[in-house]
């Protein structure tokens, strides 16, 4: 059945010569080889007022312009002046990204792969809302008495046609479960069973655990899922702390409501109270019976906030779950949903997935559009316990589950660089050029400009190790090609130019790393051996007092100044720091050893 009236208007796209509402912008990122959302450390929020003034808790105040030709928000002074956002509308979605492209190559958090930034209240889906479902039902009812409607055949009521029909459509779209089933009750359909909505969801709303003490009244349970309804149309929206309000409403009516908490839990994760949203999911894993398919997107959930905690060994644990459930999953699960015309199912859990990361799961989805459910979570769960595992030193471990996730993907670029760079760190330099290699015969395809920025790095560094310093080089020239604003570009091809004995293009590349980033500890130390090496001993100590600073054991910077109080006579002074280059990590300092401030004699040591 075709409802042809407009049923949400208020959904227009905005023009884009229309300037960017005024609004506090909540900034996150997305990881640069696997597809989580974090919150952007560096940018936080910004607010714009509308009328060329932003400000900022990181960056203080300062003036923006928009420039409708481009649809570019342009800071234009102030410490954010040299960054552009594209500003963009998706669905009806406002938010100003940094993306990483050539015409715009700002990249503001190097830890991400995008940047976001979404208006307190943007729209974050495409269906309709319980008011605009109630407004939809209005406008039938007005349509009834048309002449339209009285033309139909046997003079029948149009409400009884609709409830009819399994198939609502407004403007071209199809209306999807959740919110045929809302139109239904909302014009009366006496033939609607009232568990049909509910037989809809991905997680029964009450599905708990036997219990003898878990009694709760119809009336009781209607209240908490009318609160959860409330909550999630808020989240929708993206007003989460709002939303948080009404979910914890609902659990307080019923503490067994699995879909409050799994809500909740989202929300939570969203507004960075990981903790809390952690504890919303092991309740869920606790209370409720739940598939194993619901059981591995939960422990996906928790796995992924447990990292954004940097608790890896839980993260690894649950990652490990994943991968333990795969073979109990049914591959078609998922493969029901049509993701080209995806649409928002409040008591879907997948669909609250896609609240937290953006779509960003649809696009995975889509990606593997030829590979069942399974194997797409068991590709993701060994990625992530490869991260997991290598931020808690266990590289073979590491190395194992990139090689799991490769086996599965062969295409998989981010997976060739992790493994590229587990390979490093054990030491085995060809088997690392080898996983660069590949990655870069898979780009562009499968990669962006990020990823192959950090894959340029971790193969110059190879090449370093290799003695290839041409190649290295040509690597540094590759990473800052891609973003000329990315510090630990300029600082690494310095560290390059200062093997290669160029001093002075040394320190003009860390001149420009520091530049754009006075907080990279390595700058400094690259810096620091250059003036060394070209007598300006002072200068040299200046720097690489700066980067212990900044990174109070950098093994790089205690053994470079020893060696530089050393050549100064200052011999005591030298021994202590050499020392403490020592205690921190003797592999490296064996490694250092080697290179010996290129070819000085290490005197610090008598």
């Amino acid at each position: 059945m075709f409802i042809t009236e407009r049923a949400n208007a208020q959904r227009t796209a905005v023009p884009l010569d229309y300037p960017p509402p005024a609004a506090v912008y909540n900034c996150a990122g997305y990881n640069p080889v696997f597809p989580t959302v974090a919150p952007s450390s560096i940018l936080g929020e910004i607010e714009l007022d509308g009328n060329g003034t932003y400000s900022s808790k990181s960056y203080g105040e300062g003036e923006y312009l928009f420039e409708p030709e481009t649809s570019r928000v342009r800071f234009i002074s102030g410490q954010l002046s040299s960054w552009v956002g594209v500003w963009e509308i998706r669905g009806g979605d406002v938010r100003i990204r940094f993306p990483q492209t050539p015409d715009t190559p700002i990249k503001p958090d190097t830890s991400v792969n995008d940047t976001v930034c979404y208006p307190e209240k943007a729209k974050r889906r495409a269906g309709l809302t319980r008011r605009q479902i109630q407004k939809l039902a209005d406008r039938v009812r007005k349509m009834s008495g048309s002449d339209a409607a009285r033309n139909l055949p046997n003079n029948v009521d149009l409400i009884t046609v609709l409830c009819k029909d399994s198939s609502f459509k407004v403007d071209g779209r199809v209306l999807d479960a959740n919110e045929t089933a809302m139109l239904r009750e909302e014009l009366g359909c006496t033939n609607t069973p009232a568990t049909e909505r509910q037989e809809q969801t991905d997680i029964p709303r009450n599905a708990t655990k036997p219990s003898s003490t878990a009694v709760v009244s119809n009336s009781t349970a209607s209240a908490s899922n009318d609160l959860l309804e409330k909550g999630a149309d808020l989240f929708a929206g993206g007003d989460e702390p709002k939303a948080i309000e009404y979910f914890t409403q609902a659990i307080n009516k019923n503490p067994q409501n699995v879909q409050a908490y799994v809500f909740r839990g989202a929300a939570r994760s969203i507004t960075n109270n990981y903790q809390g949203a952690i504890a919303d999911y092991t309740k869920v894993l606790q209370i409720a019976q739940l598939s194993p398919e619901k059981q591995t997107l939960l422990h996906f959930y928790r796995g992924i906030t447990y990292l954004a905690l940097r608790e890896y060994q839980k993260a690894a644990s649950d990652f490990t779950q994943v991968i333990q459930l795969n073979s109990k999953l049914n591959s078609s699960y998922i493969r029901k949903v049509d993701f080209d015309n995806f649409v928002s199912d409040a008591n879907n859990l997948f669909y609250i997935w896609t609240l937290v990361e953006r779509n960003r799961p649809i696009d995975l989805i889509k990606q593997y559009n030829n590979l069942p459910f399974r194997t797409i979570f068991a590709i993701y769960a060994y990625a992530f316990r490869g991260s997991a595992r290598s931020s808690l030193n266990n590289y073979q471990g590491a190395l194992s589950d990139y090689t799991q996730a490769i086996k599965l993907d062969p295409t998989f670029f981010g997976a060739y660089v992790s493994r590229g760079s587990i390979q490093s760190v054990l030491n085995k330099p060809q088997k690392a050029l080898a996983d660069f290699n590949q990655a870069f015969r898979l780009a562009p395809k499968y990669s962006n400009a990020y990823q192959e920025q950090q894959a340029y790095l971790g193969r110059g560094n190879t090449r370093i190790v290799l003695k290839d310093l041409q190649g290295a080089l040509a690597d540094a020239n590759q990473v800052i090609k891609l973003n000329t604003k990315y510090a630990p570009g300029y600082a690494f091809r310095g560290a390059v130019k200062r093997r290669l004995k160029d001093f002075q293009g040394a320190i003009a590349d860390t001149n420009q790393a520091i530049k754009l980033n006075r907080e990279y500890p390595m700058s400094y130390v690259t810096r620091g051996v250059s003036r060394a090496r070209l007598k300006d001993f002072q200068g040299a100590l200046s720097d690489l007092n700066q980067a212990i600073k900044l990174a109070p054991k950098l093994v790089n910077a205690y053994y470079y100044r020893g060696l530089v109080r050393s050549l100064q006579g200052d011999k005591q002074e030298a021994i202590s720091d050499y020392e403490r280059a020592v205690q921190i990590s003797p592999e490296l300092v064996k490694q250092l050893d080697q290179e010996t401030f290129d070819n000085y004699i290490l005197t610090a040591r008598r």
